[in-house]
């Protein structure tokens, strides 16, 4: 979740009020917070960037500890197939 403040031009920023919305955005486990104007069209691209740049890289995130499953599962299986195949042995000489 991103925590988006509308209606930036409406009221006189401070940077004390910057870092209440920051901190009540950690606080609260959002991903990040900003303060937009859709009439001014302040931080209206920027923030959703931001969101989908989050987004993209909890997909890729989500991906690697997929593949990184599937690879240790895969390991397990091979592991197994030689732990429960008797070895092979010949007669020599």
């Amino acid at each position: 979740m991103l925590l988006i403040e509308n209606k930036a031009d409406l009221v006189e920023e401070s940077k004390s009020d910057e870092k209440e919305l920051k901190d009540f955005a950690r606080k609260n486990k959002f991903v990040g917070a900003f303060r937009t104007s859709a009439k001014t069209g302040l931080n209206i691209e920027e923030s959703i960037n931001y969101l989908l740049m989050q987004i993209i890289a909890k997909l890729e995130n989500s991906n690697n500890m997929e593949n990184e499953a599937i690879k240790d599962k895969s390991f397990m299986i091979q592991k197994s197939k030689l732990i429960s195949q008797p070895e092979k042995r010949t007669n020599c000489c």
